[in-house]
């Protein structure tokens, strides 16, 4: 007859799947792997952090050559009748 007091033994897939918990508990061989993708992530970030604060003063540099270039060239001479 079944034994009440004593709990079941456990079936073989809980036994693999208890030893593959353990096993993955307990392996440290893919932390080099997490590491360098958390370290291309915070690279990215940092990256495009950058930009953004570069882009204003690009930006802002370009707005002024571009103004710079159009009140040279607003008076452009014609070679046959002379100046402007």
């Amino acid at each position: 007859m079944y034994d009440v007091s004593k709990p079941p033994a456990p079936a073989p897939r809980d036994a693999r799947l208890r030893e593959l918990i353990v096993r993955f508990l307990q392996d440290d061989g893919g932390q080099d792997i997490i590491e360098y993708a958390l370290l291309a992530a915070f690279i990215g970030t940092v990256g495009i952090l950058a930009w953004r604060s570069i882009q204003t003063s690009v930006g802002a540099h370009y707005a002024g050559w571009d103004s710079a270039v159009q009140t040279r060239s607003s008076c452009t001479p014609d070679p046959g009748l002379g100046g402007c």
